[in-house]
């Protein structure tokens, strides 16, 4: 089993500007230019501007993480409830969610996303009465 402790958030380096870009480099630590050209590669795509779970998680998959779906639905509940809700659970994780058509990872009381771009506490974040429509567990592969 692999400490969550170890995996952290890191700020979003680079020209891409779309949030799915932007989460895989905050989780892998990777630039946004580097994860776009990866989405490309595998999807097949031309260009990434919007993204979706399946095209995340294999990128994802592709840099060596494992992605879970959340402990509990999130029912679109705001963002700050789902935080205050689920602390205990998530709170040696990193996790990936959808909100407001936005990606956002967090990781105890700190989030990074595409427009805020710096770690940072969620209470600086954008759009923070966003509901969440889903969210994911993020840990490294086992060997």
């Amino acid at each position: 089993m692999t400490n969550q402790r170890t995996m952290k958030l890191h700020n979003v380096e680079g020209k891409q500007r779309w949030c799915g870009p932007a989460a895989i480099a905050a989780i892998a630590g990777v630039t946004t230019d580097n994860a776009a050209a990866l989405i490309r590669r595998l999807e097949r795509r031309r260009m990434v501007t919007h993204t979706n779970i399946v095209e995340v998680s294999h990128a994802l998959h592709e840099l060596g993480f494992v992605i879970d779906r959340a402990l509990r639905p999130c029912d679109g509940i705001p963002f700050r409830r789902w935080q205050n809700e689920t602390y205990l659970e998530r709170r040696d994780g990193v996790y990936l969610f959808s909100s407001g058509r936005h990606w956002r990872v967090i990781q105890s009381g700190l989030t990074v996303c595409g427009i805020q771009r710096q770690v940072g506490s969620w209470n600086l974040g954008p759009k923070p009465g966003a509901k969440v429509r889903d969210a994911w567990h993020i840990r490294r592969k086992v060997a």
